[in-house]
């Protein structure tokens, strides 16, 4: 029996290139010897852009019963050697800095990086437990989270978050519980310490100027 090779045929991009290189690998697949098996290279014999077509050469990939598809995903699991920590999103930051360092001419120094975009990310920072003296809800929608943050050596910053804010209550409700978030909310001593990424700006109010931290993750 020969042996099969599976030649995948990417119908994306530049259809056209990837079927002549798609003919090309088949070729080569049968001059040594092997039989080529080519499960998508449906768009030689049927029209892509017809739906009934499409879904015939669809149906022609690589299927799996619906009963055997446990049984796949526990030997999957099994050969991976994945563990649930693997499955937390990573978050890179530039270096970890305090809160209370950044200044207005720091901040004007990092403004000239920009614009920030996917070639050129928007640096970010860290620090860690910090608490939080006061948390308030605002904006017409109530989805931004402006918070007093205190670091170690009891400087207060302003800080804001734009993120999902019932997601923010929850979190720390799990970790120090409800009464900790309400003291937090009340502008009440309370146990919670926080972790967080963030990027500083200028907060400009009435002709006033102050630094802020924007937090990017918490933790």
């Amino acid at each position: 029996m020969m042996k099969k090779v599976y030649v995948c045929a990417p119908l994306g991009g530049n259809v056209e290139s990837n079927l002549k290189k798609v003919r090309a690998y088949t070729e080569y697949a049968l001059r040594c010897g092997t039989a080529p098996v080519v499960p998508h290279f449906y768009a030689e014999c049927l029209d892509d852009n017809d739906p009934k077509d499409r879904e015939i050469g669809l149906a022609a990939g690589l299927s799996l019963p619906e009963a055997n598809v446990e049984i796949f995903r526990e030997k999957i699991n099994a050969c991976c050697g994945l563990t649930e920590e693997d499955f937390i999103p990573k978050i890179k930051i530039d270096i970890p800095m305090p809160v209370d360092y950044p200044d207005i001419p720091l901040v004007n120094e990092l403004s000239l990086l920009e614009p920030f975009g996917k070639a050129n990310v928007k640096p970010q920072f860290a620090d860690k437990n910090l608490g939080i003296d006061r948390a308030v809800v605002v904006g017409k929608n109530q989805n931004v989270l402006k918070l007093t943050l205190r670091t170690e050596r009891g400087i207060s910053i302003s800080a804001v978050y734009f993120g999902d804010v019932d997601g923010f209550r929850e979190y720390y409700s799990k970790k120090y519980g409800e009464s900790e978030v309400q003291q937090a909310f009340s502008g009440r001593t309370n146990a919670i310490r926080m972790s967080v990424v963030y990027y500083p700006e200028v907060n400009r109010y009435q002709g006033n100027e102050s630094i802020q931290i924007v937090i990017k993750n918490y933790q």
